[in-house]
């Protein structure tokens, strides 16, 4: 496992974020991938509470939806303000191959 760990540390994108010198626009890319990743990673858990076996199961897949449309959101929202980005940047971008894969 150790060497998996290595070369993920190792990419220059977590290199370049750890070390302060990532470009903001590869940051805000970043965060516009990421907001449509979450907003299309809450589709699958939507369908898997029409699928649950009983209510608590359903409640622990809308608690992530609720988690990831709310929390993670809003921290992807207040993120995007803080590099100069609004509303309409974050949630515009078109869906990259890599990020749909």
């Amino acid at each position: 496992m150790k060497p998996i760990w290595n070369k993920i540390y190792a990419h220059p994108y977590l290199k370049e974020f750890g070390d302060g010198t990532l470009s903001i626009s590869k940051f805000k890319y970043f965060l516009q991938q990421d907001h449509i990743y979450v907003v299309e990673y809450c589709r699958p858990l939507a369908i898997a509470i029409s699928k649950a076996d009983s209510a608590e199961e359903m409640k622990w897949f809308a608690d992530l939806i609720i988690g990831g449309l709310t929390w993670e959101a809003k921290n992807e929202e207040k993120l995007a303000e803080m590099v100069g980005m609004n509303y309409e940047e974050l949630t515009s971008a078109v869906q990259s191959p890599t990020s749909r894969a």
